[in-house]
């Protein structure tokens, strides 16, 4: 579990939950033991474990040559914007604090920067959550984490995606007893320099046709889907679809 968790292959949150299935659920199903179990174990997202722990994810960032932090967030225009942490300051004062961000954050057109809806009066904290912190394989000195927004300690803030997903996952779970596993499809075209310098489709192939992996475009493909696992995202199948130069 440990060697999983440093690899990011799994939360410590996770890596928990695991154990205790199999060293406790496992068990108590195994020999009919019917014990219920009396402690719950959990993480507040916004506090680490200790400050040893701290410590320990700062090192090992460090160790691999990671100088900032990236701390994200998608707003409802789906533009990913980021605040961007020095490392040192980052763990001694953010993942407690937060960053301060205005009240209308979520509420910027895509277009321009001006406040579509909400006011800019008042401020929001968006405070990091350590378990989806990892190095940014594309930019080695940068690492990235998500968070959540909160307009006072304890509470939540009315537009916060993260937040607003959690509340659907808890109200399919208490409700109507469903757990929700969701996948996502990206679709783009690779494009390559004609010989009279003109931007064209990378090759002319069909749907699923071997020959849209000759070349280039294996490489490219096995260097994005090397570049999503190192970040914990699973990668199950890929394959070219119908236009030209086109892969999902």
């Amino acid at each position: 579990m440990t060697e999983s968790v440093e690899n990011g292959e799994l939360s410590e949150t996770e890596a928990i939950e695991a154990g205790r299935r199999i060293l406790f659920e496992n068990s108590n199903q195994l020999y009919k033991l019917e014990w219920k179990q009396d402690i719950n174990v959990s993480f507040d997202f916004n506090i680490p474990n200790s400050i040893e722990s701290e410590i320990w994810h700062m090192n090992k960032l460090k160790s691999k040559g990671v100088q900032h932090v990236r701390l994200m967030w998608s707003d409802l225009s789906n533009i990913v914007r980021c605040r961007v942490i020095p490392l040192e300051r980052f763990f001694t004062s953010i993942i407690h604090k937060g960053v301060g961000v205005t009240n209308a954050i979520m509420g910027f057109p895509c277009m321009f920067d001006a406040v579509f809806s909400g006011s800019p009066v008042g401020e929001i904290q968006y405070v990091p959550d350590l378990n989806t912190l990892r190095q940014l394989p594309y930019h080695k000195s940068h690492a990235g984490a998500l968070g959540y927004m909160m307009p006072r300690k304890g509470s939540t803030f009315s537009k916060c995606p993260r937040s607003m997903l959690a509340r659907i996952l808890k109200k399919f779970q208490t409700d109507y007893q469903l757990e929700v596993k969701v996948g996502f499809e990206n679709e783009f075209i690779l494009y390559t320099l004609s010989p009279d310098n003109k931007i064209i489709p990378f090759d002319e192939t069909v749907y699923s046709e071997v020959a849209s992996l000759r070349g280039k475009a294996s490489v490219i493909i096995d260097d994005i889907v090397e570049e999503l696992q190192s970040q914990g995202i699973q990668v199950e199948q890929y394959h070219s679809e119908s236009a030209n130069g086109n892969s999902r």
